[in-house]
Order: structure tokens, then C-alpha cells, then sequence
């Protein structure tokens, strides 16, 4: 059983992406200091996360989704945007 991990107040942020050049892969997220004070198990360099992510073509399977979480109040999930930056 998959135990969430809870935030005390509203998180919003803003961060990079990066591509991993030794992996040749996107593979790292860097979560900024704010994100880690809310969640401070993070911190915690033996223990281990998972993390589960969904991609939702269409917004009434969305919404489906949404409706469910309101039947678990404990589970609230931190919605990420990806956004192309313009280069310089």
C-alpha cells in the first residue's frame, strides 16, 4: 500500500527541466527548496518514492478522475505543466 505524502499548504511553483546529457534522456526533475519544506521526507536520502503520473487526452476522463478524488479527500495530486521556453 502506497502511502501519500501530504502537504501542509498550497504549493506553487515554478522550475526548469533538464536534459541529462550522460543518459541522453529528460530524466531529472529538481524540486526547489519550497517543494521539499512542504513534503520534508523527500529529505530522507535512505528512504524510497514512487510517484504516479497521468496524461489526460480527453477532459471528461479528467474529470472522471477528479470525481473520484473528491471520495478520497487524503489523495490530492500536484498538477505539473510542461512548457516549451523560448530560446534565447
Amino acid at each position: 500500500m502506497k502511502k501519500p505524502l501530504l502537504a501542509r499548504k498550497i504549493v506553487n511553483i515554478q522550475g526548469k527541466l533538464y536534459y541529462n546529457e550522460s543518459n541522453q534522456a529528460w530524466n531529472k526533475l529538481k524540486f526547489k527548496k519550497e517543494l521539499l519544506d512542504e513534503f520534508p521526507q523527500l529529505k530522507k536520502k535512505r528512504s524510497k518514492f514512487s510517484y504516479e503520473m497521468k496524461y489526460f487526452r480527453d477532459p471528461l476522463d479528467f474529470e472522471k478522475l477528479l470525481n473520484q478524488l473528491k471520495r478520497r479527500p487524503e489523495l490530492l495530486p500536484i498538477l505539473i505543466w510542461f512548457y516549451e521556453d523560448e530560446k534565447n
